[in-house]
């Protein structure tokens, strides 16, 4: 006799939302140009080790390929590699990041920049979408991450 068990899991998802801004001394242009060289990432965040760049056959997409070291339990280095999509729109001057990670992550994040007198204002909007088990983990990476990029940025085109 064969007999087969069907086991229903229901994962709760986490939605949580993320705004933050700066205002970095320098023209829109070159912050611009600085953002989408997206070798730059590995100045700006702490746990990006590699960038690999995928052209598409759409005119301003790009696949990114973003390899992390996380450290998790506070002494177990994992290193993932995390695939996204990514829109540039230069005439509108915002950059649009899609992220899908294991286990279920979801990260939908665009960063704007807008002309303030001469100096730039950056606004990164994120949506952040998880199961409930890792939400508190993962979106405190996520904003440890950027929090951090936000000031790295500053710094590196500010002294230039």
């Amino acid at each position: 006799m064969l007999t087969t068990t069907i086991t229903w899991r229901l994962v709760l998802m986490k939605v949580n939302q993320f705004e933050q801004s700066i205002l970095i001394q320098t023209p829109i242009e070159t912050a611009f140009a600085f953002l989408v060289d997206f070798q730059n990432l590995k100045q700006l965040q702490p746990f990006v080790t590699r960038v690999n760049t995928t052209p598409t056959n759409k005119k301003n997409v790009v696949r990114l390929e973003v390899t992390e070291r996380i450290v998790m339990f506070g002494f177990l280095p994992v290193n993932t590699t995390v695939p996204s999509i990514v829109h540039i729109l230069p005439e509108e001057s915002r950059i649009r990041f899609e992220t899908k990670a294991f286990p279920k992550i979801h990260i939908q994040n665009e960063f704007s920049l807008q002309n303030d007198v001469g100096q730039t204002r950056v606004v990164e909007k994120a949506t952040f979408i998880c199961p409930s088990y890792v939400e508190r983990f993962a979106f405190k990476q996520f904003t440890f991450a950027h929090h951090k990029m936000f000031a790295q940025l500053k710094m590196q085109l500010e002294e230039r």
